[in-house]
Order: structure tokens, then sequence, then C-alpha cells
């Protein structure tokens, strides 16, 4: 894989001899519902319990219509479904080009606060707050066995995570404002940056194998 040519050293710190379980990038702005809180991670917008057990068919109906609910959040109001609830899941991008883009269009448009944060979870961090789950959207619609709806373009969440209820703050390694005034990410001085210091290591994407939600 390439190296992340295209970000500045994570404040962070990462052990690069740690096993990386996923690498990926949120874009927030004013208007998201799940949210970082310093100190804290990532908080869904929603604790609803999430039956990933499927022990059920009612539970696949349930895990149906959460996961179409927060697709439903992430795109235009579709005109034949009522309003959605808010949402167990916080969406991550599982590459930086796609954040990027994605950051970039919002402030294009004039949105405010708008941010990539950078996800990193080890090992470690598995052992330390127990299971951090995350669903790969394609793979996930694909073993629920449900026809895709007209609104869902594949190409807008193919590369798309669903994290449930919390993405603990030590596994958010940075946080790249964008300006609306600019289109560029930069965050010196941003009242939200992270206190912890640069590391100064360069470190490599995690393999393959690995919003506004």
């Amino acid at each position: 894989m390439e190296p992340l040519v295209s970000l500045p050293p994570s404040p962070q710190p990462l052990d690069l001899n740690e096993r990386l379980v996923f690498n990926g990038y949120r874009v927030e702005d004013e208007r998201s519902r799940a949210k970082y809180v310093s100190g804290q991670g990532i908080h869904a917008a929603s604790k609803e319990e999430v039956p990933l057990a499927l022990a059920s068919n009612h539970e696949y109906m349930v895990l149906q219509y959460q996961i179409l609910g927060h697709l439903h959040g992430r795109r235009p109001q579709p005109p034949d479904l009522p309003p959605f609830e808010p949402s167990p899941f916080i969406s991550v991008f599982a590459d930086w080009a796609s954040a990027d883009h994605e950051a970039r269009r919002r402030a294009e448009r004039g949105i405010q606060n708008v941010a990539v944060y950078h996800i990193a979870i080890t090992g470690s961090d598995m052992r330390e707050y127990g299971p951090i789950v995350f669903i790969f959207v394609p793979e996930a619609l694909e073993w629920l066995n449900y026809p895709v709806p007209e609104w869902i373009h594949l190409d807008d969440v193919g590369n798309v995570y669903l994290f449930v209820h919390h993405i603990p703050s030590r596994c958010v390694r940075r946080r790249l404002p964008y300006w609306s005034n600019c289109i560029e990410p930069g965050g010196d001085g941003d009242e939200d940056s992270y206190d912890s210091q640069d590391t100064g290591e360069d470190w490599h994407d995690a393999e393959d194998n690995n919003t506004h939600r």
C-alpha cells in the first residue's frame, strides 16, 4: 500500500509494531448527528440495540431497517419513505481519497465545521475497549439478502463502514478541519485540535480487508 503522503504525522501515538485492525476516515460537519466529543470519542446519535446475532427473522428485519435508515440519512429525502429514527451507526470511509472528496464537497457548499477524523484501531485497542464493532455496507446488504433500493447509490457507500454506537477517543488519531473559504485541510489553532504532540512517524494504510451520519 502507498504511504499516507497526503496527511501530516499522526498526533495520537500509534505503535508501528501493533497489528492494525482498521484504518479509515470519518467526515463530520455542523449537521452531523454522530459527533466527536473530546476525551470520549465519537458517539452515534442513538444507543438503540443492534441485533448482530441475527437469531430470528425479526432480528433480520430490525437490522435491515436500521441499516437502511442510516443510509437514508446520508442521502436526500426519498419521497416514498417516512423519516427514520436517529441511527446507532457511525459512517467511516475506508480510504482517504473518498473522505477528502466528501469533505471538500461539503465545504464548497458552505457547510460549517467540516472536518475529517482519522480512525485507526489496533489489536491492543480491541483488547482494552472490548469488541469495537463495524460493518462493511456492501457485505451487510448482501448477507441481509435485501434488494437495494434505487435511492441507494452503491458508488456512494461501496467503501463505507458502519461502526456500532461508539469509536473510542484513543482510536481517533487526528482531526483535519476544512475551511469553506479555501477548501483545504488545515488546523493550526483550531479549538478541537488535539493537545497531543506529533510522533513524527510515517506509517501505511491497512489492507483492504478492512458521511451526515
